[in-house]
C-alpha cells in the first residue's frame, strides 16, 4: 500500500502519489528534490558537466535528457507536452515518455547546464520552483544585451572559474555565482621520465573554428619529430571531428592516432602512458581535458587564458603558451596561441627532464581540495545541508 511520503524512496511512483492526494506532498527539508536538463550524445551519453553535477550532489538529481537544449526552451510556450525521447541506461534518468512540464512541476530545485533557458526559468519561477542556470560562455549569446536578459530570469547563474563570472557581472547580472574548476577522478602519479617524451593531444569534436588549434600542432610536430629523437606525439581523435577536420593519419613513425571513444578507465589507462598533455585550446567552457590530465599527474602545456590559466600555473603544473586575442565565439574571446611559443613549449618538455620531473610533481597540487569546495559549493546552491 502507497502512503504518503513514498515518492521519497520510489522516485518511480512519485506522480502517482501527487495524484492521488491532489497536492504536492511536503519536502523534507534534508532532501530537496533536483532535476537537471541536459543534452546528452547518442554515443558519449550524458557529459562531463552533468556527470559532475550529479557526483557533487551524492547522486540525488533525476536527470531529463534532450537532444537539443536550446530547441526545447524555444519551443517551451508552444510545445509544453515535451517528453523524454529516449531512454539511457542511467539510474538517475528519467523514463522514456516523461513529459516535462509534469516533471519541473515536482522539482523543488532545478537545473538547467550549458544554455541560457529562460522560458523554463520564467515557468519555474511561476511554480515555485528555483532555477539554477550553469551558463558556460561558448554557449551564451554574443551580445551583452541579450544574454544579461536571459540570463537574470534564472534565480542563479552559476558558472565555472572567476574570468566568466567577472564578464557575466560586467554584464550588470546579480544572480552569478562562481564555481570551482574541479572534476570528479582519482588522483595518480604520471609515470616516471624516462628516455622518451610522449605528448598527448586531445582533438575534441572539431567543429567550425578548429577550437583546439588541430592544423598548427600537426604542422608544428612534422617539424619537430624529426628533430627530437626522444619525442613521440599520441593523438586522440573524437569520431565526430571527421566531419569537420577529415581522418587525421599518422605522417611519422613516432606518431600514433586513437580514433575512439574512451570510457574513463580506458582514458586513464592512456594518460598513465604520457608525459605531457597538450591543449593550445582557443577557448573552453570548462577545459575537463586538462582537468583530467592533472588529475592522472601529467602537466599541460596551454594556452593562457581562461578557464585553462585558472587551473595550469605556468612552470608548477604545466607550461602556458602566450596568445593573441582573435575575434569571438559566443561570449568568449578566441584566443590563438603564438606558434613559435608552442614550438619552444613543447621542445622544453622533450629536452629538459627536470623541467618534466618538476611539473609532474606538481600536477596534482590542489586538485583534491578544488574537488571539495566544488562539492560543497553545489551542496550549498541547491539546499542540501552540510551534514548530509
Amino acid at each position: 500500500m502507497m502512503r504518503r511520503g513514498d515518492w521519497v524512496e520510489k522516485s518511480g511512483y512519485r506522480w502517482r502519489v501527487w495524484r492521488l492526494w491532489g497536492t504536492r506532498p511536503a519536502v523534507p527539508s534534508e532532501r530537496p528534490r533536483v532535476g537537471i536538463l541536459t543534452p546528452y550524445g547518442l554515443r558519449r551519453g550524458l557529459s562531463t558537466l552533468t556527470r559532475n553535477i550529479e557526483w557533487a550532489l551524492n547522486g540525488r538529481a533525476q536527470v531529463f535528457p534532450v537532444r537539443k537544449l536550446g530547441r526545447v526552451d524555444a519551443s517551451f510556450e508552444r510545445v509544453r507536452a515535451y517528453r523524454a525521447d529516449r531512454e539511457l541506461a542511467h539510474p538517475l534518468v528519467v523514463p522514456r515518455g516523461t513529459r516535462l512540464v509534469r516533471w519541473l512541476a515536482e522539482l523543488d530545485v532545478w537545473i538547467g547546464v550549458e544554455r541560457a533557458s529562460p522560458r523554463v526559468c520564467a515557468h519555474c519561477r511561476a511554480a515555485g520552483v528555483r532555477s539554477i542556470v550553469v551558463a558556460l560562455p561558448d554557449w551564451l549569446p554574443a551580445d551583452p544585451a541579450v544574454r544579461a536578459r536571459e540570463l537574470a530570469q534564472a534565480d542563479v547563474c552559476a558558472v565555472y572559474g572567476e574570468a566568466t563570472a567577472r564578464l557575466l557581472a560586467g554584464d550588470g547580472l546579480a544572480n552569478v555565482v562562481s564555481l570551482p574548476l574541479a572534476l570528479d577522478a582519482p588522483l595518480a602519479a604520471a609515470r616516471p621520465t624516462g628516455a622518451e617524451v610522449v605528448v598527448y593531444f586531445n582533438v575534441g569534436v572539431g567543429g567550425p573554428v578548429d577550437r583546439r588549434q588541430v592544423r598548427l600542432v600537426l604542422e608544428t610536430f612534422r617539424t619537430l619529430l624529426p628533430r627530437h629523437p626522444s619525442l613521440h606525439l599520441l593523438v586522440k581523435v573524437h569520431p565526430d571531428a571527421r566531419r569537420s577536420l577529415g581522418p587525421i593519419e599518422p605522417f611519422h613513425s613516432r606518431m600514433r592516432a586513437i580514433d575512439r571513444e574512451l570510457s574513463n578507465a580506458e582514458m586513464r589507462a592512456l594518460l598513465a602512458e604520457v608525459d605531457v598533455t597538450l591543449f593550445p585550446s582557443r577557448f573552453e567552457g570548462v577545459g575537463y581535458p586538462v582537468l583530467e590530465s592533472l588529475h592522472a599527474g601529467v602537466p599541460v602545456i596551454a594556452t593562457d587564458a581562461p578557464p585553462m590559466n585558472e587551473i595550469v600555473a605556468h612552470e608548477r603544473n604545466g607550461l602556458l603558451v602566450r596568445a593573441n586575442d582573435a575575434g569571438h565565439y559566443g561570449a568568449q574571446t578566441i584566443r590563438d596561441v603564438a606558434p613559435d611559443d608552442l614550438r619552444a613549449q613543447i621542445e622544453r618538455c622533450a629536452t629538459d627532464r627536470a623541467l618534466l620531473d618538476r611539473l609532474k610533481a606538481g600536477a596534482t597540487a590542489g586538485r583534491a581540495e578544488a574537488a571539495d569546495a566544488f562539492r560543497r559549493a553545489w551542496q550549498e546552491l541547491v539546499g542540501i545541508p552540510r551534514a548530509d
